[in-house]
């Protein structure tokens, strides 16, 4: 098995076998980070085969500081905002009255697997979607959010908080659904 540093060297260089590699190690990965943010598997295939272009134009600038998975994670979150049209960021409105975010517990969402959390989330219309993601998962901060999307901290804050009330409205129908069942 090749070692992380001898692939990336051997990409830098070209290495057809090598990129390979590359593609069949984190593929995985980044197709789940396309997949939160685009709104379908054709969507999400684009960003993937559009974050390895840029990964592999941009493999000579990494210089081995850091993760090199955190810097293709980073890549690839780059590339799926890149696909999302932020004409709905650029229409802000007014946020006066918008209550500050309110934190909602992980154990509301335990008894549910991934798929069926991933299905509330990519309901979830697109601006919050991509909110949700960059706070939640992707762990940027409001002021990341804000200058990633050329929008205001506020704005992100109120897109975080009705992400968040809508999957927990969401959750509460599941979860009574299931409740109705158990019962009969």
């Amino acid at each position: 098995m090749i070692s992380e540093k001898t692939l990336i060297v051997n990409c830098q260089k070209g290495d057809k076998k090598s990129q390979y590699l590359l593609v069949k190690k984190y593929s995985p990965l980044m197709m789940s980070i396309c997949r939160r943010y685009a709104r379908d598997q054709d969507m999400a295939q684009d960003i993937l085969q559009e974050s390895l272009i840029l990964i592999f134009k941009n493999i000579n600038k990494f210089e081995g500081k850091g993760s090199f998975e955190g810097w293709i994670r980073k890549i690839t979150v780059r590339a799926a905002l890149q696909w999302i049209d932020r004409k709905w960021y650029r229409n802000e409105q007014n946020l006066v009255g918008i209550p500050q975010e309110q934190e909602i517990s992980a154990e509301t969402y335990i008894d549910y697997d991934g798929e069926i959390i991933m299905e509330m989330v990519m309901s979830l219309p697109e601006k919050y979607r991509v909110v949700f993601n960059l706070f939640v998962v992707d762990e940027y901060n409001h002021t990341e959010i804000a200058e990633t999307l050329k929008i205001k901290e506020a704005t992100s804050r109120s897109h975080l908080l009705r992400a968040r009330k809508m999957l927990q409205e969401k959750y509460l129908k599941l979860y009574n659904k299931e409740n109705i069942r158990r019962a009969f």
